[in-house]
């Protein structure tokens, strides 16, 4: 499973800010279009990228996204828990023209720690928009949507957050939880957040975890460039996906013993206690080899 935008999909970032991750999307698909092409770009303009955000930083979301080839046209303001963006006038004719059930691909940082008075309209009911705006990403999907998520951390360990863990994993694959290291999003803020890749439609057997403990940038308010990064080996990893000191597979049934938890590091003692083992055991008959 890749996140990979192409032409014909529908992105949508139901959170989107200044609009970083669209302007990424739309670079992505107009890789290989041609600028004379005018038929293709009007389709990638104006019929490719969703964008909503409650706050007048859609306004910033909107002007980059001209400057970057346009394709702010589907770019609105909306409170996206009230879900009900798929009737907004703005978004109306193209989301008819193009009968639009779901999206191919979201994407999204979501907002941390908010509170929401339209949790009731969600499958697992709540209060606390952690929960409810990564429903209402998994209700956004097509059948077989995919999606690419940055969630705080405490969404994946903590209690009250068990059944909506359970429905994500009853719901979709959840392919890949990539832990990230405090200090990412600085200065903005030092919560823990890891990003959460799957798919929807078949529940999860097993999730591959991968320990990102550098971006290639300091871990502080100053964020200057680093020696340390490794996104270059989480990307060379991600296609087979391997066991290495950074990353391993869980099971789902290891998982549901364990309230449902995707915290990395409670599995992560668990591999560790078993490479311990794989190694006695190697040793062990390295013993009978020397006997014999």
């Amino acid at each position: 499973m890749t996140l990979n935008p192409k032409f014909g999909q529908k992105v949508l970032d139901p959170f989107c800010g200044t609009g970083g991750f669209l302007i990424e999307a739309f670079k992505n698909i107009k890789t290989g279009i041609e600028d004379n092409d005018k038929k293709t770009m009007k389709i990638l303009r104006e019929e490719s990228l969703f964008g909503i955000e409650l706050t007048d930083t859609y306004k910033i979301a909107k002007m980059n996204m001209i400057i970057t080839g346009d394709g702010h046209n589907n770019i609105i303001r909306d409170d996206t828990a009230k879900n009900q963006y798929w009737e907004n006038e703005d978004l109306t004719k193209v989301i008819k023209k193009l009968n639009i059930k779901g999206f191919d691909i979201i994407i999204s940082n979501i907002p941390y720690g908010m509170t929401t008075d339209y949790g009731y309209l969600y499958p697992i009911p709540s209060n606390q928009g952690d929960s409810i705006f990564v429903q209402n990403i998994i209700l956004a999907l097509n059948k077989d949507g995919v999606a690419a998520i940055i969630v705080p951390e405490g969404l994946l360990f903590k209690k009250e957050h068990e059944k909506l863990r359970k429905y994500l994993l009853m719901t979709n694959k959840l392919e890949s939880v990539i832990s990230l290291p405090s200090g990412v999003f600085f200065p903005y803020t030092n919560v823990k957040t890891n990003i959460l890749i799957f798919k929807k439609g078949t529940p999860t057997k097993k999730v591959w975890f991968y320990n990102l403990e550098n971006d290639g940038y300091e871990l502080n308010t100053n964020r200057r460039k680093s020696q340390f990064n490794d996104i270059p080996d989480l990307l060379e990893k991600w296609v087979e996906k391997p066991i290495s000191k950074k990353s391993f597979w869980i099971d789902m049934e290891q998982i549901k013993t364990n309230n449902f938890s995707l915290n990395l590091n409670s599995y992560r003692k668990i591999e560790d206690k078993n490479s311990i083992k794989s190694e006695m055991k190697n040793i062990g008959e390295l013993c009978e080899e020397i006997k014999s």
